[in-house]
């Protein structure tokens, strides 16, 4: 799925084709599926419940309007700041999110004050991810990419999130 694409709620009335049906973990993966579907237009995505949808057409109506995440390479917004943790928040691996206590653009990422917090995340992919809160961690926003960077200096280790918080 290239960096330019993006996701944006669109409610309309015009019948889509279901190109295929599957289960994601995240709407981020969802929107992953999409990018291997040259002719998705569109998704639908509701708790694992993703469909992947082709163009609408107009000339066959539904009687309620859907909303959808049509896909675009226009008006994307950029990743929200501080790095967005909604879509974080069905996770039974954390008990809780703390998003206030992210620091960027330096080391250390989540406090280490006697506070055992990690680092998790949404990777460009889709995947839930559990990252290190090492001292040497930083967590910075790339502008090109549209998307927050997870770099460990010590091993060139850098990981690509759509949305993190200390958990």
């Amino acid at each position: 799925l290239p960096d330019t694409t993006c996701f944006v709620l669109s409610r309309s009335t015009s019948a889509r084709k279901v190109l295929n049906r599957t289960t994601a973990d995240t709407e981020r993966a969802c929107e992953v599926a999409c990018g291997e579907y040259s002719l998705c237009a569109a998704i639908s995505y509701s708790g694992t419940d993703c469909l992947i949808l082709a163009t609408g057409n107009a000339s066959v109506t539904c009687t309620s309007p859907t909303d959808v995440l049509r896909r675009t390479t226009a008006g994307c917004p950029s990743v929200p700041f501080p790095p967005s943790f909604a879509s974080l928040s069905i996770d039974i691996c954390v008990t809780g999110f703390n998003h206030d206590k992210l620091t960027l653009d330096t080391s250390g990422i989540c406090p280490r004050n006697g506070s055992k917090y990690i680092v998790r995340g949404i990777d460009e992919f889709g995947g839930r991810i559990t990252l290190d809160n090492d001292v040497s961690n930083v967590l910075t926003y790339n502008a090109t990419r549209n998307m927050w960077m997870f770099y460990f200096s010590s091993t060139g280790f850098t990981k690509w999130l759509i949305a993190v918080s200390c958990a």
